[in-house]
């Protein structure tokens, strides 16, 4: 039977992210050969915390599967696939690829990276007051709103109000 040595590595252009921030992931895929590999696919299912964003050839982001084709012997092609950042904490993406022949090294048909994503707030603060127009020495009550739009929660919130004397 035809034989090949199918490699997958995989890269991401920042290891780091913030909660939000675009991630580009490189998908590289080499055959060592002996022979021609033929219907060659990568499966990089995006985790959950990844929403995709754009790639640069025939995948499909429904099942994560990019068609290679057929490679060479000592062929190499590349992916790119761009996603946003949805989720915190760490994220880890995998490739594995395959073809039809026998593959006579399946130690380096899979990898995976992993990126780190620091925890993320959103604060949002708002001032009401009871009464936009006062009459000289009526009570003004304001209420002071403030909400955590996520994703994560919130420790040690302190919101500062000064109040100014201008108007007395």
């Amino acid at each position: 039977p035809e034989t090949v040595d199918l490699e997958v590595i995989k890269d991401v252009n920042i290891s780091n992210p913030k909660f939000g921030d675009l991630v580009e992931w490189t998908v590289t895929v080499s055959n060592f050969g002996p022979d021609v590999a033929h219907d060659v696919n990568v499966t990089d299912l995006l985790p959950v915390s990844l929403e995709f964003v754009s790639s640069d050839g025939d995948y499909d982001v429904s099942t994560g599967v990019w068609n290679v084709g057929d490679l060479k012997v000592n062929g190499t092609t590349k992916l790119t696939i761009v996603s946003k950042v949805i989720a915190t904490g760490n994220i880890v993406n995998n490739a594995e690829v395959i073809s039809r022949e026998v593959d006579c090294n399946l130690s380096n048909n899979h990898d995976e990276e992993e990126i780190d994503v620091p925890p993320a707030v959103d604060l949002e603060v708002g001032k009401l007051v009871n009464e936009t127009n006062p009459n000289f020495k009526n009570q003004v009550k304001w209420t002071i709103i403030v909400k955590n739009n996520g994703p994560d929660d919130a420790h040690g919130v302190k919101v500062t109000d000064l109040f100014s004397n201008a108007l007395i």
